[in-house]
């Protein structure tokens, strides 16, 4: 604390310092303050004066070093790497070579022509450490504190509370340790994307440098029960960061394979226009192959607060591709992709699948689906549109028999997707009917149980069922034909997963405008089957009005046979009570509600609070009936708009057509009671 305050004003006092110096300045209550800021340079020694000063000589300073680098990390049984900690804080924003100060630019100017000369890579980085453990606090009114002056522009540093801060607490033991490094930058000043790479033991220099180091955040946890005061802090540094470059590997993978895509991707450039041969296009394919056994092996243990940078498959599908090697390209796809699919791998797929051999491309490509369809079929779909238009592009006559075996697999995967779970407003009202329907029209689907709760849901729209057509459609010759008529016959023959009003309709319609003008008159075979079971299935459903419940009475049977179950029984299969009172304590009161909601029973329970125990009060409603309702307006907009695509079916099933036109007029004369 320097007071330069006077009484006095022919005097003035002064203090000077470097402006990079950490410092708070008070705030002026009276008078004035005079800041003068203003650079420091040298100017060249002039005749008869002394020799002006000339930058130093490190030389023998980087000759050491470049000796210690080499053997230290030169060792594959050594450090992978070293962080050497700078002294001065540097912002992320800011962090370059060229804007390191004083001793920091030094030391850097050292390591990096050591590093050059040790045949070392080097990098500017921000080494994260963090640590929390037990702690013992050092005052006794706890108030949970946190200070911080890193990357905080708006921080205004108080002195008094600052110094309090140092005795918040004292640490037991430090139980869990974290250091990594990011915000990497080049020699070039360039942002390099590595993400977290983990620090290991001993790779941290000097030893000991932040011993006396204040953490740049920290808190103190009060006690809670059984657990004691625990604290967190963390310190944030500029390094430099140096490893050998042979064991860039090495270090890249400490933090996964994605934070190893970067320099994949500078190899594969390095090596491009080169023979397939040279030593830059071997240098890649070889750290290529590291990677993909990295990739499918056992999951090495990397902490888990180290997101790092994304293992992107689409883009090493990429690089392999631009790298040549369709061996290894054939390897990924197989191991990696096909297990890992989730779409996001197509537009990669479709541009260089096309590189392997064309028995290859539809072998992988077909056991992808195979394995893939159930979870994600439109993903998969849409794969073999690409492939198809692809393979369009270069005129190959081998692409319907390359692609046949995808479009088998797109086929067969139709009866593995799964209907999704029922919600409360399309469940148990509509089951019996749907049940009947399906024994009656479809005997060999799979009925009730696809309706059963906890059954994971899977996309299932419209555009799925007219890009498989459409894809099947793509292929030439009567088997790519007989496909797409088998594929028809699955999806109508299953309309719980592929609903005729959501789904099968409005795929009809897309499939009527894609189709050219001049052939939507005549009419296509598995678009007639889809109209055809549409239709009959909506009839049959939603032909006539669904007729108002002349009582109260409900069709509905209860799992629980306990006492308040049956008397919920008893009143739901009465057809006259509407209201019924449940005078019970709490906990039965809970469990009528469950039964309720479990079993979508159409009424309305509240608990009257009043008395004890208190009354549940459940009261009967319509909304089965109202449910029924919706749906028969909705089925008929969908007859409505097949009896519209007449040419994708109706022209072969004028019966239907007719059934249709009627049905719309009941339902221009139908109100609901």
């Amino acid at each position: 604390m320097i007071d330069l305050s006077g009484g006095e004003v022919s005097e003035v006092a002064f203090a000077a310092f470097y402006a990079d110096c950490e410092h708070a300045v008070r705030p002026v209550t009276a008078g004035h303050r005079v800041c003068l800021i203003f650079n420091l340079g040298q100017t060249s020694a002039k005749k008869g004066h002394k020799a002006a000063l000339t930058a130093p000589d490190y030389e023998p300073q980087i000759a050491q070093a470049a000796a210690l680098l080499g053997d230290i990390l030169g060792r594959s049984s050594g450090a992978a790497k070293v962080a050497w900690l700078l002294e001065h804080q540097y912002r992320p924003a800011g962090l370059a070579f060229s804007a390191l100060k004083a001793a920091d630019a030094a030391k850097a100017r050292v390591l990096v022509e050591a590093a050059a000369r040790a045949d070392c890579a080097v990098h500017l980085g921000i080494v994260h450490i963090e640590e929390s453990g037990p702690a013992e606090p050092l005052y006794s009114d706890y108030e949970p504190r946190r200070r911080g002056r890193y990357y905080d522009d708006d921080f205004e540093e108080d002195v008094g509370s600052a110094d309090a801060g140092d005795d918040e607490f004292e640490v037991v033991e430090v139980s869990d340790s974290w250091r990594y490094v990011d915000q990497w930058i080049d020699p070039q000043d360039r942002a390099v994307p590595f993400g977290k790479i983990p620090l290991g033991e001993g790779e941290l220099l000097p030893q000991g440098a932040l011993d006396d180091e204040k953490a740049d955040e920290q808190r103190l946890t009060e006690a809670t029960g059984n657990e004691g005061a625990s604290f967190e802090r963390s310190y944030h540094r500029a390094a430099v960061v140096i490893w050998h470059r042979t064991r860039y590997a090495d270090v890249l993978l400490d933090a996964g394979v994605g934070a190893a895509l970067p320099w994949l991707k500078a190899r594969v450039a390095a090596g491009a226009g080169e023979p397939a041969r040279s030593p830059a296009r071997r240098e890649a394919a070889k750290l290529a192959r590291r990677m993909i056994q990295v990739w499918k092996g056992p999951t090495k243990y990397i902490d888990y607060r180290a997101t790092g940078r994304t293992a992107d498959r689409a883009e090493m599908i990429g690089l392999l591709a631009q790298l040549g090697d369709t061996a290894l390209l054939e390897e990924f796809v197989a191991v990696i992709v096909t297990p890992g699919y989730d779409g996001s791998e197509n537009a990669a797929l479709v541009a260089h699948l096309p590189l392997l051999p064309t028995a290859k491309l539809g072998e992988l490509a077909a056991a992808l689906v195979r394995l893939k369809m159930r979870s994600c079929p439109g993903r998969c779909v849409e794969l073999l549109l690409g492939l198809i238009a692809e393979r369009s592009k270069v005129a190959r006559a081998a692409t319907t028999d390359s692609l046949r075996p995808v479009a088998d697999a797109i086929v067969a995967g139709l009866d593995d997707i799964e209907a999704p779970p029922p919600t409360p407003r399309s469940g148990r009202w509509q089951s019996k009917y749907l049940a009947a329907i399906l024994e009656q029209e479809f005997p060999d689907d799979e009925t009730g149980d696809e309706l059963a709760p906890g059954k994971p849901g899977r996309q299932v729209d419209a555009a799925l069922v007219a890009n498989v057509l459409t894809a099947l459609g793509g292929l030439n010759g009567p088997e790519a034909e007989a496909l797409r008529e088998i594929a028809a016959r699955k999806i109508a023959a299953r309309p719980i997963v592929f609903d005729p009003v959501t789904v099968v309709t409005p795929a009809l319609g897309t499939l009527h405008q894609r189709r050219p003008r001049r052939d939507r008159a005549r009419p296509d075979g598995a678009e007639v089957h889809l109209w055809v079971g549409s239709a009959e299935f909506l009839l049959h459903r939603s032909e006539f009005p669904p007729t108002a419940p002349s009582d109260w009475r409900q069709e509905a049977v209860l799992s629980c046979r306990c006492e308040d179950c049956r008397e919920l029984q008893a009143f739901v299969q009465d057809p006259g009570e509407r209201v019924h009172r449940f005078r019970v304590r709490k906990d039965r009161r809970q469990h009528l509600h469950q039964s309720i909601d479990a079993h979508d029973l159409a009424m309305t329970h509240v608990t009257e609070r009043s008395g004890s125990p208190q009354t549940l009060v459940g009261t009967k409603d319509r909304r089965h009936y109202q449910r029924c309702c919706e749906q028969y307006r909705q089925d008929v907009a969908a007859l409505a708009k097949l009896g519209g695509m007449a040419d994708a079916g109706g022209t072969k099933s004028p019966a239907l057509t007719q059934r249709i036109e009627a049905a719309r007029a009941r339902l221009a004369d139908w109100s609901p009671d």
